[in-house]
């Protein structure tokens, strides 16, 4: 593995979860000029492990082992994203060593995991156009553009009772969640409380991503955009068109034949090739008028702003 010889630039793309940037940054990574790495939840992980003052205190490669060896164990019940992805592809002696030829900050933790992701996955290419996608990231952004002040951000958006429906059916299936951490005897007696509880969570993180929609436009100009999930499967070629001149890279028509990921209350995981305008739609069979009135009345104007008819 060897660090790129060109001079990158970042993309980050942030925003609600369940809002199609997996299937947005799987159609961008085609691309030989970009990699996008899987969600790392770096912001969320390093806080909680108190990253920042831990790097400050290694200060022996012996130490700075030892916390590697510790980042290795972050997730360590996941067997999806960016960190499972690290402990299957890049063993930890790689990881330390490479550390070691930094500055040993926050940020280079997360530029390292960066730079193995585009070598490990693109070997021998030089991508031109680095970065990562965690939607829990919309609310560092200001740390993200410190860290890379020339970056471009870039949010997914989606209908927010589509983003419910979709939540829900995992959370119902133990995939995410509360449930997902209850031992199987005592899961079902959550059940009862999963859809007030995703109701309310949905609500204030998508009137959350509006408002950071709001100040990102005001605040970043031409270095923000926002795609829709309705969008990108309804014009593909014209969405990604958008994003691949917002990024600077050229656009290419292979790009789009993907495999495209399933809705989570459809039978499989994998919906075929190419781009079915109907997933943006198979929500509406799965939300009651109560959650509908309780979006319309929560989430209604700003919905509006977004072409979102509640």
């Amino acid at each position: 593995m060897t660090t790129p010889a060109v001079a990158n630039e970042y993309l980050f793309m942030v925003g609600c979860a369940r809002t199609g940037s997996t299937l947005l940054q799987h159609v961008l990574n085609r691309s030989p000029d970009i990699c996008l790495a899987p969600e790392t939840h770096f912001m969320k992980r390093a806080r909680v492990l108190g990253l920042a003052s831990r790097l400050d205190a290694a200060d022996t490669p012996a130490k700075r082992r030892a916390l590697v060896d510790r980042l290795y164990q972050v997730d360590r019940q996941s067997t999806r994203g960016g960190w499972a992805w690290l402990r299957r592809n890049v063993p930890v002696e790689t990881f330390a060593d490479r550390l070691e030829r930094t500055d040993r900050s926050e940020r280079a933790v997360f530029d390292l995991f960066i730079r193995l992701y585009a070598e490990w996955i693109k070997p021998g290419e030089t991508p031109r156009l680095l970065g990562e996608k965690t939607p829990g990231h919309i609310r560092h952004v200001p740390r993200l553009l410190e860290w890379y002040p020339n970056a471009r951000i870039l949010q997914t958006f989606r209908d927010p009772r589509a983003i419910y429906v979709s939540e829900l059916q995992r959370r119902r299936q133990g995939r995410w969640g509360v449930k997902a951490r209850l031992p199987q005897a005592a899961s079902g007696l959550i059940d009862p409380m999963l859809a007030p509880m995703q109701l309310a969570h949905t609500a204030v993180r998508w009137k959350q991503a509006a408002r950071f929609d709001r100040q990102f436009q005001r605040e970043l100009g031409d270095r923000y955009l926002t795609v829709r999930f309705e969008d990108l499967v309804a014009q593909p070629e014209e969405q990604l068109r958008r994003v691949t001149a917002f990024v600077g890279i050229p656009y290419d028509a292979d790009m789009l034949d993907i495999r495209v990921t399933g809705s989570s209350y459809s039978a499989g995981r994998h919906a075929g090739t190419g781009f079915n305008p109907e997933i943006a739609e198979r929500w509406r069979a799965h939300v009651g008028p109560g959650a509908r009135a309780w979006f319309r009345g929560t989430l209604g104007r700003q919905a509006a702003e977004h072409g979102y008819r509640l």
